[in-house]
């Protein structure tokens, strides 16, 4: 079996992707737990039952949107490409490229 150098780098994109979610997921657990912890110190005894953050919410900086949009643009962009929809030569062949660096850049949606 013969593996392409453009599918391994889609793998480590997608692998970086959701590396990026679970850091993400468990920085704000962190806080929050640290914030359950502060405050249950302040209140002597009173336990806030606030539920922990939601996995995979979307980010409310505009700049995170932007950077997501570009990325959603740069995987469509490497998907026509290896469909050679658009067809220039020179580009066909580094397909894996825009849709590798879109799937990272996309993984900023998310906060």
């Amino acid at each position: 079996m013969k593996i392409e150098i453009g599918t391994v780098a889609v793998i480590l994109g997608l692998i970086g992707f959701y590396v990026r979610l679970i850091t993400s997921q468990r920085r704000k657990t962190k806080e929050w737990e640290v914030d359950q912890q502060r405050a249950a110190n302040r209140k002597k005894g009173k336990k806030d039952t606030s539920s922990p953050p939601p996995f995979g919410s979307f980010s409310k900086n505009k700049r995170d949107w932007a950077i997501g949009a570009l990325g959603f643009l740069a995987i469509v962009l490497g998907i026509l490409l290896y469909r050679n929809y658009i067809s220039v030569p020179a580009y066909q062949a580094i397909w894996w490229l825009p849709t590798t660096v879109g799937i990272y850049f996309f993984s900023w949606f998310f906060n």
